[in-house]
């Protein structure tokens, strides 16, 4: 899932190519840190976004670079790679952040990040006192796949209620209920990093259930535009059809069929937002849609808005046009298309 940061784009407070600049408005904004700089061209840029209580922040510096932040004890950051590669350093521990990767950074006096040529970060300034007393901060946590997934879902629709102009008063009046959801994801995904490993050589059933459900979303996203079945999915997992469902309902609360649908509709978001002139029949098709009327239904659902409203923001001088047959209808046609799966 690709992020649409255009609304924060247009929020910048500076680019410029001066390492000095870049790093005292940088420090400015976040904490005192060490920066060195690697071969490369300056190319600074930093945006931002402040809502209610959190801080949304886009930050490149275009050359490489090595950042070493002073400990912070008064907010966490969690970054969100939209390009390159960021390494982070510490507590004995690396984690190498790439585009669509997501890490929470805590309190530490021995934080290292090293970011690549070219790399760029959306970052979610949050305040401590917003989170629960009882969550341990560690020095740093990485989001897994289906973690990044749920927590870019929402970051988005943080974006989304921002001004789309900075001259543009007001937010919308669902911003705080946004952060609240935003705040408890985090302090969930913090309570669950603080639960104790289980032995190197002993398998629970959390990890295998955890192990089976990457291979299922695996399985799913190199099939997003092919026929799947429940049989087809529950084979790619060594499930029965009934074990994969429990499982999922146990681990995502969700049917396997409304996880691949969701999963697809993600995906034609995606091009729709990368494509803003393409053809919504076309793109809904190639992803395994064979339905338009309920695929326009479930889009709306999952996003509040209609595909041709979606291009529309995102290309308002352009008018989205449907692939169709001669005299037939365009999003609302009743007559179903061939193929298995949600569509």
């Amino acid at each position: 899932m690709l992020l649409d940061v255009s609304t924060l784009d247009r929020h910048r407070l500076f680019r410029c190519d001066s390492p000095q600049r870049s790093h005292s408005e940088v420090a400015q904004a976040f904490c005192d840190h060490g920066l060195r700089w690697r071969p490369g061209r300056v190319d600074t840029a930093l945006s931002r976004l402040r809502f209610g209580a959190l801080e949304v922040y886009s930050l490149q510096y275009g050359a490489e670079v090595e950042v070493q932040p002073r400990a912070f004890g008064d907010f966490v950051l969690v970054h969100v790679s939209l390009a390159g590669v960021m390494n982070v350093d510490g507590a004995g521990a690396t984690l190498a952040r790439r585009a669509g990767d997501a890490v929470l950074l805590g309190r530490q006096p021995s934080l290292r990040m090293q970011w690549s040529a070219g790399t760029r970060q959306l970052i979610l300034k949050v305040p401590r006192v917003c989170l629960p007393d009882d969550v341990e901060i560690p020095p740093h946590v990485a989001f897994d796949a289906l973690q990044g997934r749920q927590l870019k879902g929402l970051l988005q629709a943080l974006l989304f209620a921002a001004p789309p102009q900075p001259t543009l008063p007001g937010q919308a009046a669902w911003v705080s209920p946004l952060e609240d959801s935003i705040l408890l994801f985090i302090a969930q995904v913090l309570r669950g990093s603080a639960a104790p490993a289980p032995p190197p050589t002993a398998e629970t059933g959390g990890s295998r259930d955890h192990r089976r459900i990457d291979r299922l979303l695996a399985y799913l996203q190199g099939r997003l535009g092919a026929p799947v079945g429940l049989e087809d999915m529950a084979r790619a997992t060594d499930l029965s059809p009934r074990g994969l469902h429990l499982l999922c309902q146990r681990q995502l609360g969700r049917t396997p069929m409304v996880i691949l649908r969701d999963l697809r509709l993600d995906a034609v978001r995606e091009r729709l937002l990368a494509q803003p002139d393409a053809a919504i029949t076309d793109v809904a098709l190639a992803h395994g849609f064979g339905h338009l009327g309920r695929f326009a239904g479930y889009y709306r659902e999952r996003f509040g808005e209609l595909p041709t409203e979606t291009l529309r923001a995102c290309a308002p001088t352009l008018t989205p046009t449907l692939s169709r047959p001669a005299g037939e209808g365009a999003m609302h046609s009743r007559a179903p298309l061939a193929g298995r799966g949600p569509g």
